[in-house]
């Protein structure tokens, strides 16, 4: 991070700015210093106090060499000291706490960085708190971390619009989360590692599909897609702005949209995508004939499976004039059941409870409709059976007519139509 490390190219240089004379004890303290010798440099600033208990800038490097050494109590006293002495406290607290996120030893260092911000003047406060908030961000303090990069946002430094839109998002502050990713999109420079208009689209699509945002999904669509179509439009051969913008779409019932996408792109998962569309679309034909084509998506099976039997059901007539057309609605529903499976291990298998309980709701429909047209089929064996009898009696009745009188032209067509002679003795 470019403004930490500004900062803490000086530490060296300050920790040499605390001499109060040169003599060879305090050379030696310099020298373990520099060589990260800290509890030898501790032990020699504590002999030289020893007989210069006034040294101010002494009993500041010594309360920056505990805090190194992980002693903050005796750090602080020391500092204290330090600051009756009438030595600024700010970099005695401020050096060992940048030292310490530079060694990314980020717990070890918010506790200092914390009282440097409270003791900085003005115009060291904007780097004290963006080195605090990193070390906190750093140590998943995201809620702290957002409270003090707050105040210092104005600025436009990326690296605080970045930590701060992270840490409002992992704290579940979307719209806050939002708000500075989409400023940082629009610097000049940003983050390197980090795509702010990727994380923009994805994080608004996040937010909108929330369940728990169904009430402003209205509100939240909009400028969502909006950020997923200017994502698919800079990395049109990547899937999953694709794949985000057409989530986004459905949502919205922009059914239109979202098979138009298919179509441009027919590759898997688009199949899935068409029959989705084309059910919302009152096109359960094409719904099918898409279906089966996803069922040979890697890993779209199941929703693939779903579609197409919802597909197959939706295209049930209500009225059968013939036995025939039974039969073929019941080829349809079977198959509807063959590529469900059981309704129980068929939901099991979803991730979501309404997924799993629309996936048993349509297995227990398909089932009724089963049902259903098992009894269309029986009502169609009886009334044939009843009509075949109807027809044998008259034909029987014909037959002993025409031994004593000739039939009618209306009688012998009935008797060549329906085959009386099959009923002859």
């Amino acid at each position: 991070m470019r403004s930490v490390l500004l900062v803490l190219c000086g530490v060296s240089l300050l920790w040499a700015a605390t001499v109060a004379a040169a003599s060879p004890a305090y050379d030696q303290v310099r020298a373990d210093l520099d060589a990260g010798r800290y509890a030898e440099a501790a032990s020699g600033l504590e002999a030289i106090l020893a007989e210069q208990p006034e040294w101010g800038s002494g009993w500041r490097s010594l309360g920056q060499v505990q805090y190194l050494l992980g002693e903050p109590e005796e750090a602080h006293a020391s500092l204290q000291k330090a600051a009756s002495l009438d030595v600024d406290p700010w970099s005695g607290y401020f050096m060992p706490g940048a030292q310490l996120f530079r060694q990314r030893k980020y717990a070890e260092a918010v506790e200092p960085l914390r009282r440097a911000l409270e003791l900085a003047p003005a115009g060291r406060k904007a780097s004290t708190a963006k080195t605090l908030g990193y070390a906190l961000f750093k140590v998943e303090r995201y809620g702290e971390a957002a409270d003090v990069l707050k105040p210092v946002e104005a600025g436009q430094d990326p690296q605080v619009l970045y930590h701060l839109a992270e840490s409002l998002r992992r704290r579940g502050d979307y719209d806050g989360a939002l708000s500075r990713v989409r400023r940082l999109a629009a610097l000049p420079t940003g983050v390197a590692g980090f795509d702010a208009a990727r994380a923009s689209a994805r994080w608004a699509a996040y937010q909108a599909l929330l369940p728990e945002n169904a009430g402003r999904r209205s509100e939240l669509l909009p400028a969502a897609i909006v950020d997923a179509k200017a994502w698919n439009a800079r990395d049109e051969g990547d899937g999953e702005s694709r794949s985000t913008l057409v989530k986004l779409l459905a949502a919205a019932e922009r059914w239109d949209e979202v098979a138009g996408i298919a179509l441009s792109r027919p590759e898997c998962p688009a199949p899935l995508w068409l029959a989705r569309a084309r059910m919302a679309q009152g096109r359960p034909v094409e719904a099918e004939a898409a279906a089966t084509t996803a069922l040979d998506c890697e890993g779209e099976a199941s929703a693939a499976s779903f579609e197409l039997a919802r597909a197959l059901a939706v295209q049930l007539a209500g009225d059968y004039e013939t036995a025939e057309a039974v039969h073929v609605d019941r080829e349809r529903v079977a198959r509807a059941l063959e590529v469900l499976g059981d309704g129980e291990s068929a939901g099991a298998r979803e991730n979501s409870a309404p997924r799993a309980d629309a996936v048993r709701d349509l297995v227990a429909d398909l089932r009724a409709a089963d049902r259903n047209l098992r009894e269309r089929l029986d009502r169609f064996d009886r009334d044939r059976a009843e009509r075949l009898r109807e027809i044998r009696e008259r034909c029987l009745a014909l037959r002993w007519k025409a031994r004593n009188s000739p039939l009618t032209e209306d009688e012998e067509l009935f008797v060549e139509d329906n085959r009386c002679r099959r009923f002859d003795p």
